[in-house]
């Protein structure tokens, strides 16, 4: 996952569980677990991209002016 920004440490001492090892957990359950967390974000952070690309095609294309002179071959 990318962010546009930097996390600070608040942020991460706020993370939702399932994100925070536990400490009886091994390095593997902890990691599998960190894992899995991240699948269930991926479809929420994919629909947003998808949502703000859009956006950013809708605003770019409301820029742009159609040309309204249509050149053929021998003009």
């Amino acid at each position: 996952m990318v962010t546009p920004r930097r996390l600070s440490s608040s942020s991460l001492e706020r993370m939702p569980d399932g994100m925070t090892p536990d400490p009886s957990q091994t390095v593997a359950e902890a990691k599998e677990a960190f894992l899995e967390s991240l699948r269930a974000v991926l479809p929420r952070e994919r629909d947003s991209v998808s949502k703000t690309q859009a956006r950013y095609k809708s605003d770019y294309d409301n820029k742009i002016r159609p040309r309204r002179v249509s050149v053929t071959s021998g003009d």
